[in-house]
């Protein structure tokens, strides 16, 4: 199956290529900016997949580098125990991620709300840009 991208004779004709070549770069620009996930974003989906039991999506919103300084099971269990207590307190109700920073370092805390009995829990959290993304890493304190 042969695919085409046709565009309309009254575009072409009235469009440069080089005025429609910008359009399209603009256009792509626009949306993969779309798709980046601001640092509260990390935050909010990283304690998500924890309240989901989703261990391998949690793992994806830290830094190489607590990965590699905790070791790969020591994160295992450490992500399971804390599934776990989220368990116990019968889900997250509401995430409140509070971060300040400039650049590619945010510092701040996560306020996470419970459906259960237990009492809302207020996390530190640090992130850093690493390769175009936000991830979690170790605070520095």
């Amino acid at each position: 199956m042969e695919m085409r991208f046709f565009i309309s004779e009254n575009i072409s004709e009235n469009l440069s290529m080089k005025q429609l070549s910008l359009i399209i770069l603009v256009a792509f620009t626009v949306i993969l900016t779309g798709c980046k996930s601001s640092p509260e974003d990390v935050v909010s989906s990283f304690f998500e997949a924890v309240d989901k039991g989703d261990v391998t999506k949690a793992k994806k919103y830290l830094s190489k580098d607590l990965i590699s300084k905790l070791g790969e099971t020591k994160l295992t269990i450490a992500l399971s125990e804390q599934i776990e207590k989220f368990k116990e307190c019968g889900g997250v109700k509401e995430i409140k991620v509070n971060l300040e920073g400039q650049g590619g370092i945010r510092n701040g805390t996560a306020k996470i709300s419970f459906n259960g009995k237990c009492p809302d829990t207020t996390e530190k959290v640090s992130l850093i840009l690493e390769d175009g993304n936000w991830k979690i890493t170790m605070s520095k304190d």
